[in-house]
């Protein structure tokens, strides 16, 4: 049973189909990709209130929550509408029946050219893949407003690392916003945030960081207050350096999957690394960046001496990945 797209108007709000007449010949398409972003990105509680939306019964006494769940239900649809097809295409271009499987031409019409179905399968794909970007976006800038995700397993799941979307690797390396290639690198990434970050940045400081990405500090806008605002300009700092490095040592450890220059990337990580590292030992205190300050990690600037590019690196373990250029 489909819960969020319900009908062939529902779909017709998202994507052409005229040529389909009734709803059944893709609804177990739509049912698969509803439990699949269910499951994976949205969690039980959101789900029931984007079902509530859907049928126009979802309440709060903030007008701005109700906004935000008509616009998430509206990415939502966008993305099972476009994946849905995407799945529909291989058993759309076949008559399959008792007789077998065939093909069905006329004097009129004629199956699409190979190009053509390349063509729409990737025109499909983008537009979900993209709408799932915005959709993470939306939650993830809205934090305070959106507690039926935050408060569910799969914002756990979705904001286990330092970086959590393909927007944002693609920030620091081309991979054309696509959720999917990023899905696939995950692991490589996963690996290089416990390991390459860790060795530097220590257990305490990365679990920091960690936790204040899990809050959103990464993408809120500056505090009011002053001082507040000065320590999360610092905070902001240190994210994207961070995150540089993260996705260069990615695009390093996995140059064949994302399709980048393994070497270039090899080297910008380390320039990333070497300018973490810098700017941590100057600048952090027993009041900014304590966790760092008091761990084995921390190198203090010593007077008249120039800081030496790469001090304080525990290059041990990557010997030859990072160091000073």
């Amino acid at each position: 049973m489909t819960e969020i797209i319900q009908s062939i108007t529902d779909l017709k709000k998202h994507i052409a189909i005229d040529f389909i007449a009734g709803f059944d010949v893709l609804e177990f398409a739509v049912e698969d990709r509803e439990q699949e972003l269910k499951k994976k990105y949205i969690g039980d509680a959101l789900w029931a209130n984007l079902i509530k939306s859907y049928d126009g019964t979802f309440q709060d006494a903030n007008p701005e929550i109700v906004t935000l769940h008509t616009k998430a239900l509206w990415y939502c649809q966008r993305v099972v509408s476009n994946f849905s097809l995407l799945d529909y295409i291989p058993e759309g271009q076949l008559d399959i029946s008792a007789n077998g499987i065939r093909i069905t031409t006329s004097e009129n019409k004629k199956n699409a050219f190979p190009w053509q179905i390349k063509n729409l399968e990737d025109k499909y794909r983008t537009t979900a893949e993209r709408n799932l970007e915005l959709l993470l976006q939306l939650f993830n800038e809205n934090l305070l407003l959106f507690v039926d995700w935050t408060s569910s397993p799969a914002y756990v799941a979705n904001k286990g690392n330092l970086i959590n979307s393909a927007r944002e690797f693609n920030t620091y390396i081309n991979i054309n916003n696509s959720h999917l290639k990023f899905l696939r690198i995950l692991p490589v990434m996963s690996y290089v945030e416990d390991f390459y970050m860790r060795s530097v940045l220590g257990d305490a400081f990365y679990e920091e960081l960690l936790e204040r990405i899990k809050d959103g500090e990464d993408m809120d806008a500056l505090p009011a207050d002053p001082t507040a605002a000065v320590i999360a300009a610092e905070y902001d700092n240190v994210f994207a350096l961070v995150k540089g490095a993260i996705t260069h040592f990615t695009g390093f450890e996995a140059s064949n999957e994302i399709g980048c220059d393994k070497d270039l990337c090899e080297k910008k990580a380390a320039h990333y690394m070497q300018r973490l590292i810098e700017y941590l030992n100057n600048i952090a205190s027993a009041t900014l960046f304590n966790n760092y300050f008091t761990s084995s990690k921390y190198t203090a600037p010593v007077d008249d001496i120039p800081y030496k590019a790469g001090e304080g690196i525990d290059n041990s373990q990557f010997s030859g990945v990072f160091g000073a250029f």
